[in-house]
């Protein structure tokens, strides 16, 4: 909840400016207040208050002002939040680890995110440092790989820059925070393993929807687990990962670009193996080129696979010896999936060649990731 005491409820760490946008947020978990109900209760558009809300537009007189006669807060207090912030975006320029951070610039993939929007388009280096922290969520830029190497632990050898895919995974979380303000608060249950392990069975016939994106995230949602979906950026070859947020949800995120169904609902799959895995410290990514010879990841694989083809039904299908459209079309029939899922489980065993059936798979729609 904001104060309205003679000094500016400010927080300052190290590295890092905290935006007057960041406290106005606080103040609409803590009333139970929506962005779009803030918008309209202030007579703004909703685009020109998420605007502000993400930090991307100061707080300005006429805004202060308007936010006095909607939350009773004095206008002097949101402009003199928006004064400490520029006041501290000056300090911070100077401080001795600036040079070191934008020494760093040319290893991390800011272009992309900048053209995703994922950070502000920025003047100087010094600026671009600040809204990089900011994005990975760490007070210096030199801290990103550190905090990153634990989720690699399970990828050793990868070829991935870390740089890309922990802008990548961030961006996820932003998404999941962002999704949870902008509904309001107890909008999502508390995790329950034992409801999510019944959800994934409803799940698994969204297989065979060409729109599913909608109806599997407020599946996932209504066993306490967020989903969201970043498309990979350059260097990360990021298909799926794994996270528990402050929250004590987990985050699921996946990559559909260029993504054929049945790799994407492998990916899912995969990850919720690793959510029911109940290990709540560790930070799972599921990379292209991950090590095979992963103990962890190899039981999230048979997972997957065994979730979505159970392997009783598979090898009978199997032990039979005929791979035609008319069998698997029925075998997929039987078990209530896409019969593209039937000809990814084949050819990852190798029960039939690489370009075989191609037309019995299908690419992932992504127009229904709101991306």
């Amino acid at each position: 909840m904001i104060t309205t005491n003679d000094e500016p409820a400010t927080e300052l760490r190290p590295g890092w400016a905290i935006p007057p946008s960041r406290h106005l947020v606080e103040e609409l978990e803590f009333r139970g207040l929506s962005w779009a109900e803030l918008a309209d209760e202030m007579g703004y558009s909703e685009q020109s208050v998420t605007t502000v809300l993400r930090g991307r537009a100061p707080i300005t007189e006429q805004f202060a002002e308007a936010l006095e006669r909607t939350l009773s807060i004095d206008a002097t207090l949101w402009l003199q939040l928006q004064a400490s912030y520029d006041e501290s975006l000056s300090r911070l320029a100077a401080e001795p680890g600036m040079a070191e951070d934008i020494a760093l610039l040319d290893d991390i993939p800011w272009r992309e995110c900048l053209k995703r929007g994922w950070i502000q388009k920025r003047g100087t280096k010094i600026e671009r440092v600040l809204e990089l922290r900011t994005h990975y969520d760490v007070d210096a830029l030199c801290d990103v790989k550190m905090v990153h190497d634990t989720a690699f632990r399970v990828t050793a050898g990868t070829k991935a820059s870390p740089w890309a895919v922990a802008a990548w995974l961030q961006q996820g979380e932003w998404q999941a925070i962002e999704r949870r303000i902008l509904l309001g608060p107890k909008q999502m249950p508390e995790f329950d393993r034992d409801l999510f392990k019944q959800i994934i069975n409803e799940i698994r016939p969204l297989t065979r929807a060409p729109h599913f994106w909608p109806k599997l995230k407020s599946l996932c949602a209504s066993g306490g687990v967020h989903l969201e979906c970043v498309p990979q950026l350059k260097k990360s070859g990021a298909n799926g990962a794994t996270k528990w947020l402050d929250d004590a949800r987990p985050l699921i995120v996946l990559s559909s670009v260029r993504k054929r169904a049945d790799v994407f609902w492998f990916s899912f799959f995969h990850e919720v193996a690793h959510v029911l895995s109940g290990d709540h410290q560790a930070t799972f990514i599921d990379l292209d080129d991950v090590s095979q010879d992963d103990e962890i990841e190899q039981s999230a694989d048979r997972f997957a696979a065994d979730f979505l083809i159970p392997s009783k039904h598979y090898d009978g299908f199997v032990s039979a010896g005929r791979f035609n459209r008319h069998t698997i079309s029925k075998f997929a029939n039987a078990e209530m999936i896409h019969p593209g899922l039937v000809v990814g489980r084949l050819r990852r065993d190798r029960r039939i060649q690489q370009n075989q059936l191609s037309d019995l798979l299908k690419r992932v729609d992504e127009s229904q990731f709101e991306l």
